[in-house]
């Protein structure tokens, strides 16, 4: 688990990059880019419903990393959220982090 001054390498992290918009592909291409990122373990899946919102989800104590992530890919750390005890996929795909994509503003790498 991680704590306030140790961060889990991206390498480590298991992410779910969450299509909640209808353009198909969606998460795939951002998967691509979150590889380039590190997140060599992240993996597309469609959400369970659509969204007009983006937000990044984690899991246990890994608040920081997903603050991280937020940051990286350009989200408000205000959209950065406890993983809900409903599902956000349909497959179940259970990560340590989910970036769930939804509007028409879902990743902006940032620099």
């Amino acid at each position: 688990m991680s704590t306030s001054t140790t961060l889990q390498p991206e390498s480590e992290l298991l992410l779910a990059v969450v299509n909640a918009t209808d353009a198909p592909g969606l998460a795939s291409d951002h998967v691509a880019i979150l590889r380039g990122l590190g997140y060599t373990q992240a993996t597309a899946t469609d959400g369970v419903v659509t969204s007009t919102t983006t937000a990044v989800y984690f899991a246990d104590d890994l608040r920081v990393e997903a603050v991280r992530l937020a940051q990286q890919i350009g989200i408000d750390e205000s959209d950065v959220r406890p993983r809900p005890s409903e599902p956000l996929t349909l497959n179940g795909v259970d990560a340590d982090l989910a970036h769930r994509g939804g509007g028409s503003r879902a990743m902006s790498v940032a620099e």
